[in-house]
């Protein structure tokens, strides 16, 4: 893959860790946000958020793609490598491959389906702010288009997508397989947002974390004006296939071994 301008292959010269909390959009980013805030000092933790998941190109971003956020991003993880002790992006994937520092990787996975509604949700609570809202205005809130063009990368497999780094509209068998792999292989844990308290007293005491306060998790505001279509459901089911099928190897095989 081609490099953005200015970035070369990592030599990985230091020992320790850099902890990189991979936030994947609704997943309890800002409930871990605030978590990671209160265990590590300010010049120590970096919080980052990269805008949209739409690149330049029209594709998913990644990490080796074009776009001017993803770079500036990057940019200023590579410079404070040596004095961040974690960081939180919405960056998929490979960002390990621009450092000097070995990375462990962070992840939540929440269930499909809930997560593409509070996401619809969402974006009409921030439609003063950010122009999503107007993206589904412009095809008249019509899903079965919305998820056709890919309009909406959150909207379709974009769990699969995070935890590979891949860009790839469709996925398919091949990016579940990678993306449970990638997990295995690359990643010292993957929580799901339904079992969050279990999940964090795992990753607490590995961390060493000692604020660790009851989590209430934000499950964001649902409002009738909303327009959530009545299909919704249906369209969101059809249109994340493999994104429910990691996120059922997860709970039902992943975790079991995880948390017991």
């Amino acid at each position: 893959m081609q490099l953005p301008i200015g970035f070369e292959r990592a030599s990985r010269k230091q020992v320790s860790n850099l902890l990189y909390f991979m936030h994947i959009d609704k997943n309890a980013g800002t409930t871990l946000r605030h978590l990671l805030s209160k265990n590590y000092p300010a010049a120590a933790y970096l919080s980052i958020k990269p805008l949209g998941r739409m690149g330049v190109d029209g594709r998913a971003k990644t990490v080796d793609g074009l776009d001017e956020d993803v770079y500036n991003a990057i940019a200023e993880v590579q410079s404070r490598q040596h004095t961040l002790a974690c960081v939180a992006a919405n960056l998929p994937f490979g960002i390990d491959r621009f450092l000097d520092r070995r990375v462990t990787y962070l992840t939540f996975l929440r269930e499909p389906v809930s997560r593409c509604i509070s996401y619809w949700h969402f974006a009409f609570a921030t439609r003063q702010q950010a122009p999503l809202w107007s993206v589904l205005e412009s095809y008249d809130f019509d899903l079965g288009r919305i998820v056709q063009d890919n309009a909406v990368y959150q909207f379709s497999n974009d769990q699969v997508r995070m935890v590979t780094g891949s860009s790839e509209p469709n996925p398919g068998q091949a990016g579940f397989e990678m993306a449970r792999a990638t997990i295995q292989e690359h990643f010292f844990f993957a929580g799901a947002v339904e079992y969050l308290d279990h999940c964090l007293k795992v990753v607490a005491a590995e961390f060493g974390w000692q604020n660790t306060p009851h989590i209430r998790l934000n499950v964001g505001v649902q409002s009738s004006e909303a327009k959530l279509p009545a299909s919704a459901q249906k369209y969101f089911r059809d249109a994340n296939e493999w994104d429910i099928r990691l996120y059922e190897w997860l709970v039902k095989d992943y975790l079991p071994r995880r948390l017991t």
